[in-house]
């Protein structure tokens, strides 16, 4: 957070931490609208193969544009993994609102967590998908 930048108030839409579940559909409608590709393996809708070819171009922008902080330990090179997802995609989208991603995809009204998928922020997004 930049000193003396307003900050929004972070809010919560969805009270019941139950409710703040992701859908898959729409962590693959997000990867297509930002990250990349999807491609079904043997056109098998069961087995998505996710290339996060555009999100590759936007780690690349970033390091060659911030190369001297990188350089200087000041700043993370980054590279197709969650770490950019959230720096360069989701806190611009999250931040206006204060809310977290899973209540703006759900617009407000929260999805019943059926299952815990844990993860590795390292991990490249595409093989998250």
């Amino acid at each position: 957070l930049a000193l003396g930048k307003k900050q929004p108030c972070p809010q919560v839409w969805v009270k019941d931490s139950l409710m703040r579940g992701v859908k898959l559909g729409s962590l693959l409608d997000f990867f297509g609208s930002y990250c990349g590709e999807t491609v079904f393996e043997d056109k098998d809708c069961w087995q998505p193969l996710c290339q996060p070819t555009f999100l590759a171009r936007l780690c690349n922008s970033f390091n060659q544009a911030n190369r001297k902080e990188i350089g200087a330990g000041k700043t993370r090179e980054l590279g197709t993994n969650l770490y950019a997802v959230e720096k360069l995609l989701i806190r611009s989208q999250t931040s206006q609102k204060g809310v977290s991603m899973s209540e703006l995809w759900s617009g407000g009204k929260g999805v019943l967590i059926e299952y815990f998928v844990s993860h590795f922020w390292g991990e490249d997004f595409g093989e998250f998908c």
